[in-house]
């Protein structure tokens, strides 16, 4: 038996000890990346979205000094999460060339895909395990430690600067004070994933050489669970928070884990609110965004790489890491990977800054083999904070558009196949005229599951549209659980305009949903151009959640990046 066959065992024999069902044998399905157009005349570089300003203007400046040189051609960046990148690196002919993800972590998992993806097509045979990588030349230009950013006051509050400050730090506060708030993104993004096994070295107690049998201590996992339940929400990356920030304000949290080079981000564009970067005294780990050129193979990809694509790829891995783009690289908030770079010269934004430390982190974390990132993805189930979701669906007549129905039932397919914590409840409910099916709140076991997409599929459109009576309804199904250590939300859906609802009105059911004895957070999805933005806008602000447009081209990365959340 080998070491991830009888980890799996120990940890159904967790769940079920436990007494909470969980799904961990079906595997959600895969939601596809942003649609991106393949250009055979360019080098195509996926990169993230904290990295995509930086890494276009460098992009930019190689396009204009290399412009009309015979043999290269240009260099386009575009946006994708780091997970995506290994999803279509996985398939034939990725519509891109090169990736830059956010953290060495995402080859190690495109290693360990691509060499189970061939092993399985040899398996049974005489042939050999093919000799290849998907990605080669795989080059550091810039760097960033992972920290947990606060207010200025909160951080003070707390001791800063004088008192350390991490992980069981976040946690006490938070279990003290039902007022404080932090979150790090989920495992999907390198700084929730980052955070995550820093939190499995803190409660090992260890801050060198992670092993699998310290990672699944009960011990450990008992810290990492309790640490993780203090959460008030998961989510997508840095970025997406710093767009919150800008309406919400300290209101929206007053810690989130981030990279260093958020805080200086934030600093520099919002002087009058303060950012500082809090560098875990159990130690932390680094963003360290590798450019990897993706190989092509014949008997794999019809499209191959071209001469003039990989001579580029040559040619922008070397310039990144001249004197003149390091310096840039520093200007942007991030460290550079030329060690000759003073982070303390005078054009440095570390220089005579208090809200970032140049000389820090003090303890830095090993990055350990996959095996034991593979022990955090197997465990997620067991350490992550419970959630509580109902799933709004406006199954009105203006849903029978044959662009709509069918891909909203595929979006909510993907997202229940999503939900696999092992203390998560799910509900369900259709609307029209009036409510027309709800399935009650109830454990993600599978055969829920599968009865939850049996249902989903069943949808047909008819009727009016109450949407504001569907969401009244989730919110009391949710005070009945009265589930108030769970992350409790509402993700309601309509393409039209409120017309039927007789049991509320829209000022009486934001003032219901900001002041339940339960928070409940609500998602809202306005879809296509006839639905209510007015509504759903002043829904999720009740709540302080999100509202977000939607159309039949992005509803299923939509409600995969709201499911980042739980």
């Amino acid at each position: 038996m080998n070491t991830r066959t009888f980890r799996l065992i120990v940890i159904l024999g967790i769940l079920i000890l436990s007494s909470a069902a969980c799904d961990t044998s079906t595997p959600a399905p895969t939601p596809q990346p942003t649609l991106i157009v393949a250009d055979p005349n360019a080098l195509t570089i996926a990169t993230s979205s904290e990295m995509a300003p930086l890494l276009g203007a460098l992009a930019d400046q190689f396009n204009s000094q290399q412009a009309g040189q015979a043999g290269l051609v240009p260099v386009k960046i575009v946006t994708i999460s780091p997970s995506d990148m290994v999803t279509a690196a996985l398939n034939p002919d990725p519509p891109f060339q090169a990736i830059n993800p956010d953290s060495g972590i995402w080859l190690s998992k495109l290693t360990n895909e691509w060499a189970n993806k061939f092993k399985s097509e040899t398996q049974g045979s005489e042939a050999l395990p093919l000799p290849r990588q998907r990605f080669s030349l795989p080059e550091r230009f810039a760097v960033s430690p992972i920290v947990i950013a606060m207010w200025q006051k909160v951080a003070a509050s707390m001791g800063w600067p004088n008192q350390a400050i991490g992980w069981n730090s976040l946690q006490e506060r938070a279990s003290q004070d039902a007022s404080f708030h932090w979150n790090h993104p989920s495992t999907s993004y390198a700084s929730g994933l980052l955070a995550t096994l820093a939190e499995f070295y803190a409660g090992a107690g260890v801050n060198r050489s992670l092993t699998e049998a310290e990672a699944t201590d009960p011990a450990t996992l008992d810290y990492v669970k309790k640490v993780e339940a203090t959460l008030r929400f998961y989510g997508e990356g840095e970025s997406a928070i710093l767009d919150r920030l800008k309406t919400d304000g300290s209101s929206l949290l007053d810690a989130f884990v981030a990279q260093e080079q958020i805080v200086l981000r934030w600093n520099k564009e919002n002087p009058t609110q303060t950012l500082v970067a809090v560098y875990p005294v159990e130690g932390t780990l680094w963003a360290d965004h590798p450019l990897t050129l993706l190989e092509r193979y014949s008997d794999f990809d019809q499209t191959p790489l071209t001469s003039p694509q990989r001579d580029t790829y040559y040619a922008f891995a070397r310039a990144i890491l001249e004197q003149n783009a390091q310096n840039q690289v520093l200007a942007d908030g991030f460290r550079p990977v030329n060690t000759s770079i003073d982070l303390q010269g005078s054009a440095s934004p570390f220089k005579n800054n208090p809200n970032v430390d140049a000389l820090q982190p003090k303890t830095t974390l090993q990055i350990p083999p996959y095996s034991v990132i593979q022990v955090i993805e197997d465990f997620q189930a067991y350490i992550k904070k419970p959630t509580n979701v109902v799933l709004v669906v406006d199954t009105s007549g203006s849903m029978k558009d044959s662009s709509k129905l069918p891909k909203v039932k595929d979006a909510l397919t993907a997202f229940v196949g999503q939900i696999n914590g092992k203390n998560d409840r799910l509900g369900l409910i259709s609307f029209s005229t009036d409510v027309n099916y709800s399935s009650g709140i109830l454990p993600v076991t599978v055969d829920y599951k599968a009865s939850l997409v049996s249902s989903i599929q069943a949808m047909s459109a008819g009727g009016n549209t109450a949407v504001l009576d569907a969401v009244l309804e989730a919110y009391n199904q949710l005070q009945k659980v009265g589930d108030s250590n769970s992350i409790n939300a509402i993700v309601v859906m309509t393409d039209g305009l409120e017309n039927a609802s007789s049991h509320t009105n829209l000022n009486g059911l934001a003032q219901t949903l900001s002041k339940g004895k339960v928070p409940v957070v609500v998602f809202s999805i306005a879809f296509g151009s006839d639905a209510d933005e007015t509504i759903m806008k002043s829904l999720a602000n009740a709540t302080n959640g999100q509202f977000r447009k939607a159309d039949s081209f992005n509803i299923g990365d939509l409600y995969k990046i709201i499911s980042t959340y739980f």
